[in-house]
């Protein structure tokens, strides 16, 4: 199983330095992915299946980027099929009111899933049976920003699904925009990607670090203090570090989440010094 998705991450690492020839910047950056700790624990270490759908996904901004919107998209299903995730890279594949990369995202998922139709809805196995409780997703115990929120408010009728409805319009909006642009350069259609994964990350604040895999390889493609932060911070969340027994879950999350918001200001500020929307500090 590790092999195979060591061969996975492979892939990732060969679209990495795809995209960075078509990025024009150097092929060498790569190692900050190779060698990022978060990778070789999580893939190399622990195997998880997180890794093939990154390579999928990666594949998927490959098309994008090279104008093959079509392929892109059923890289991109066959990813989020894996896992629910890589559907956050569909902007980079589909112009607004298109309608051949929805058919074909949601006629990749049909035919993958039409041999399992026999259990019903079974098919989804644990994910509609328990995983969302388990996670703590339906009273929104563990997610940072409503931690923040219920700490000043109290705890308020419905604000679990008020704060996950207002996060979804939220990444609805900056799908939708990254969509509406004229300009499809591959610098732009990266950006709005990583944008996109990492406010998501920000939104859900997981508790586990293989959840911001996701991230990882734009540490390469776009570098910038903010997915630096975010994908380092992510393993105070080792089981192995055993900082669990010592420091609790909300608290490392303080650390992490304060971090990349003060990552994120001194991004603006430095953008705002400098006057000009060139490449993020790397």
């Amino acid at each position: 199983m590790k092999v195979a998705l060591l061969a996975c991450e492979a892939v990732t690492a060969g679209t990495i330095a795809l995209l960075l020839r078509r990025l024009g910047r150097p092929v060498t950056r790569l190692v900050a992915y190779l060698w990022h700790p978060l990778p070789l624990w999580q893939i190399a270490n622990s195997g998880h299946v997180d890794t093939l759908m990154v390579a999928l996904m990666m594949v998927g901004l490959w098309f994008a980027v090279i104008g093959w919107p079509l392929r892109a998209a059923v890289a991109i299903a066959l990813g989020a099929l894996v896992k629910p995730f890589a559907i956050l890279a569909l902007p980079a594949a589909w112009r607004a009111w298109d309608w051949k990369v929805p058919l074909i995202v949601v006629a990749v998922m049909v035919v993958c899933y039409a041999p399992y139709l026999s259990v019903g809805s079974g098919v989804f196995g644990y994910l509609t049976t328990g995983y969302l409780r388990e996670e703590r997703f339906e009273t929104g115990g563990d997610i940072w920003l409503l931690a923040l929120w219920r700490q000043i408010a109290g705890v308020l009728p419905g604000d679990a699904y008020i704060y996950f409805v207002l996060a979804a319009l939220l990444l609805a909006a900056m799908g939708l925009r990254a969509s509406l642009r004229t300009e499809r350069e591959p610098a732009t259609i990266v950006g709005d990607v990583s944008r996109i994964i990492l406010t998501f990350l920000f939104l859900l604040s997981p508790n586990y670090p293989w959840y911001f895999l996701i991230a990882t390889p734009f540490v390469a493609l776009t570098g910038g203090a903010p997915v630096w932060t975010l994908t380092i911070g992510a393993i105070l969340l080792q089981d192995e570090a055993r900082l669990g027994f010592f420091v609790p879950l909300l608290l490392r999350k303080h650390v992490i989440y304060g971090a990349f918001v003060c990552a994120c200001a001194y991004t603006a500020w430095a953008r705002r010094r400098d006057g000009s929307h060139a490449e993020e500090i790397a």
